[in-house]
């Protein structure tokens, strides 16, 4: 039974964004199902080549990660310029305005680029201009992205980094992705997963945004280029049948019975 368009609830942001990802990845077009009441129902449905599939989708959010939440969520953690690659641009002050950002970066990043410098700390002090010094005043560092991951004009917005020091250990990565999926924030979801009739695919879908965890699992997921694959199976019961982790724009760890674990990559079309 599909959704009265007139009794829908607004999705958030980032978790309908998260819905788009699985629909686009996984080549099926979902439908909002948790609406006009209903009550312990999961997020969304679709149909598949196998039968229907049930999606549960939800933020692992903590406090630190909330304070930056509006600007790097809504409406999207990027900016958009002129330049001929991507540009990233990270705070140090989860206050600042993306339009004032919006308004003073694009012509920075004009300026690095007629004078060849990567970076605006990096420009010379008699050729900055206003908006180079607020940038600089106000602990943004603006740089080039030259990774293959970068999209042309695309300038993304991201928190200042935390230091901490991570071994990805495969044991330890296993032994942790074993324990969030055991937590009862996640068993809540899946219990939902599990009471959705006649569903032969049950999808879990999880956004992680923790700021300085220091939790192996979850510091991979914050990673652009992950390196390390978990072993570790749930059980026979496990009420999922496909796993997705991400806690970045492009970086998703998947899991489905037939499988196993697998990273990919959640990359658009420019």
């Amino acid at each position: 039974m599909a959704c009265d368009p007139d009794r829908v609830t607004p999705q958030r942001d980032d978790e309908q964004a998260l819905a788009e990802m699985v629909g686009r990845l996984h080549d099926v077009a979902l439908n909002l199902h948790d609406c006009d009441g209903r009550q312990a129902a999961v997020d969304y449905v679709f149909d598949g080549p196998d039968g229907e599939g049930a999606v549960e989708v939800t933020t692992v959010r903590d406090p630190d990660a909330a304070a930056w939440s509006p600007i790097l969520h809504a409406p999207g953690p990027t900016l958009t310029s002129r330049s001929s690659i991507g540009w990233l641009l990270r705070l140090s002050d989860s206050q600042t305005k993306q339009r004032v950002l919006q308004q003073r970066v694009p012509d920075v990043i004009a300026l690095c680029e007629s004078l060849g410098v990567d970076r605006v700390a990096d420009l010379p002090p008699d050729a900055r201009t206003t908006d180079a010094d607020w940038l600089i005043d106000h602990g943004v560092d603006l740089m080039a992205d030259h990774s293959t991951l970068s999209r042309p004009g695309e300038v993304r917005i991201q928190q200042p980094p935390v230091s901490r020091a991570v071994t990805f250990d495969a044991e330890v990565l296993d032994h942790q992705v074993a324990t969030f999926l055991a937590e009862e924030r996640i068993s809540r979801k899946l219990v939902k997963l599990a009471a959705h009739p006649g569903a032969t695919e049950r999808h879990l879908v999880v956004y992680v945004d923790l700021y300085g965890t220091g939790h192996e699992l979850l510091d991979t997921l914050l990673l652009t280029s992950p390196g390390v694959t978990p072993t570790y199976q749930p059980p026979a019961d496990f009420p999922a049948t496909h796993v997705w982790l991400t806690g970045n724009s492009y970086s998703v760890l998947t899991w489905d019975h037939a499988t196993g674990w697998a990273w990919r990559q959640n990359v658009t079309g420019t």
